[in-house]
């Protein structure tokens, strides 16, 4: 598997059904190994009569997903001592607005859109720093790439690891 950091937020796309199409959670690795072996953080939803969106976190094994594949982890931001900050980090995310519609980013909610809420909710809770992509129009050039790497290794057929670039909007393989 190519190479995780320690400590490190990471963007999952898992590959669904519908063809080029992700579900999008966000990964904590461990600060210590095995790497492959962190939280999971996402968004699922309920359809009974009307969709009930839930915020999950489990322990998770990137190499055990067999359902739902892991098809590509983008690196977000490295967490200094994640293991010291677990609780206030998933206090944080379980507050991340669950509601039908983003008025933030101006969408109907969906697991993509509720990382996108997390990552801004991170970024202003000093969780992590996204720098000139800390706001609206930044995270949704992340997005883009995001979706770029999802495509890239969905076309490869393997799992890749990606970092986005410190110069403008460009995803790096790694490993």
């Amino acid at each position: 598997m190519n190479t995780l950091t320690p400590s490190t937020l990471y963007i999952l796309l898992q590959s669904c059904s519908t063809p080029s199409t992700f579900h999008w959670s966000l990964y904590t690795t461990n600060t210590h190994g095995p790497l492959t072996r962190g939280t999971k953080h996402d968004l699922t939803d309920e359809k009974a009569p009307r969709r009930l969106w839930s915020y999950n976190r489990a322990p998770a094994n990137l190499l055990e997903l067999q359902s739902q594949p892991v098809i590509a982890a983008v690196k977000v931001d490295v967490i200094d001592d994640v293991e010291m900050l677990r609780g206030a980090l998933e206090e944080c995310l379980g507050n991340v607005p669950r509601t039908a519609y983003s008025s933030l980013f101006r969408e109907e909610m969906s697991c993509r859109v509720w990382v996108k809420e997390a990552l801004w909710g991170l970024d202003q809770g000093g969780f992590i720093d996204l720098g000139d992509r800390g706001n609206v129009s930044g995270i949704q050039g992340v997005e883009m790439e995001v979706v770029r790497a999802g495509l890239v290794a969905m076309w490869r057929g393997v799992f890749g690891v990606y970092e986005l670039g410190e110069d403008g909007f460009v995803v790096r393989e790694v490993g």
